[in-house]
């Protein structure tokens, strides 16, 4: 069988540059990106070959950035404002957690718009830092930026036990602001 010659014609990305040889024809090619790759010729013909493997990072990443809703989650991360408003979440909506006698049982819930992530970060980006715990000032309101601050951990952690210690939690009484 006679070897096509495709020296000079360019496919998708690659330029081929000679032929190289070997059990598949390959060709030497130059990507537009600047790399060097050696590509079987009935590979570039029939178009599986198109880049040096450039363009899939630029389509993937094209891709991510037509997913991307704020950049506060993604494949293994997620910021800590992000992870606070999740736990916000779940403990407001989850009817198995172990806790829920505290949120939904009693009628505490979430502001309409903070079911939305960035209507949550829009309300209370500003004084969020590394650590923080969100907290609710009325333990019988609901989680809106009205009733919401950032404490760091042991000043949530005392604030909470100190409810505790009063009653609040088990519906004896609510605090007054």
């Amino acid at each position: 069988m006679k070897r096509i010659n495709l020296r000079g014609k360019i496919f998708g990305r690659l330029t081929v540059l000679k032929y190289v040889g070997g059990s598949y024809a390959k060709w030497s090619c130059r990507c537009v990106c600047g790399k060097g790759v050696y590509v079987r010729g009935d590979h570039l013909r029939e178009g599986k070959s198109r880049s040096c493997g450039c363009l899939m990072q630029i389509t993937s990443r094209a891709v991510g950035l037509r997913n991307k809703v704020h950049g506060h989650a993604g494949s293994g991360y997620r910021t800590g404002i992000y992870a606070s408003w999740r736990a916000m979440k779940a403990r407001a909506f989850s009817h198995v957690a172990t806790n829920s006698y505290l949120y939904e049982e009693k009628g505490i819930g979430i502001d309409p718009l903070w079911i939305d992530f960035v209507e949550f970060f829009k309300a209370m980006s500003k004084g969020w830092f590394n650590g923080a715990a969100l907290h609710r000032i009325d333990p019988w309101g609901a989680y809106s930026k009205g009733n919401c601050e950032w404490l760091n951990k042991s000043d949530h952690m005392k604030a909470h036990n100190q409810l505790k210690r009063e009653g609040v939690y088990n519906g004896k009484q609510a605090t007054e602001n």
